[in-house]
């Protein structure tokens, strides 16, 4: 797994080092970023440097889920990114690519709507995560309704 060390100088953060999973996922690119700061890096995404200074004030993790380009090759990727405080002044950056993960619940969420049976997801506390159009029907729900719903438990 990708991770990433930042480090709190001045008014912002640069980086500081990479792990080898990094390095082997931007070769030969990755190390003319270390010392950057972190709003150079990322001019377009000021989320990510919100998202570390927040971290570091708060001292609590932050786990996002985002989308990333990858510089060279255009690749766009989903990411699970974590920030982890290591106080006093850094920030670890977890990222897994979930690409592939996500695009295999789409093709799933895709079949299930197919399926003329209701068919319900449900999490490990009971609560109702998903319904294809067959259990939203027979339910007498809409999908916009549930998920309105869903977003209020959270």
């Amino acid at each position: 797994m990708p991770c990433y060390t930042w480090r709190r100088e001045d008014e912002g953060f640069v980086l500081e080092r990479a792990n080898r999973a990094a390095h082997e996922l931007r070769p030969g690119r990755l190390e003319r970023l270390i010392g950057v700061r972190a709003a150079e890096i990322h001019h377009q995404r000021p989320d990510i440097v919100a998202d570390l200074e927040t971290t570091l004030r708060t001292g609590e993790i932050i786990r996002r889920e985002m989308e990333s380009t990858f510089e060279g090759t255009g690749d766009i990727r989903r990411l699970d990114v974590s920030y982890v405080p290591v106080p006093p002044e850094r920030v670890m950056v977890h990222a897994d690519d979930i690409t592939a993960l996500r695009e295999s619940e789409e093709r799933l969420r895709a079949v299930i709507a197919t399926i003329e049976s209701g068919l319900l997801t449900i999490d490990l506390e009971g609560l109702v995560t998903d319904a294809n159009p067959a259990a939203c029907k027979l339910l007498g729900i809409s999908r916009a309704k549930l998920y309105e719903r869903l977003e209020l438990a959270a």
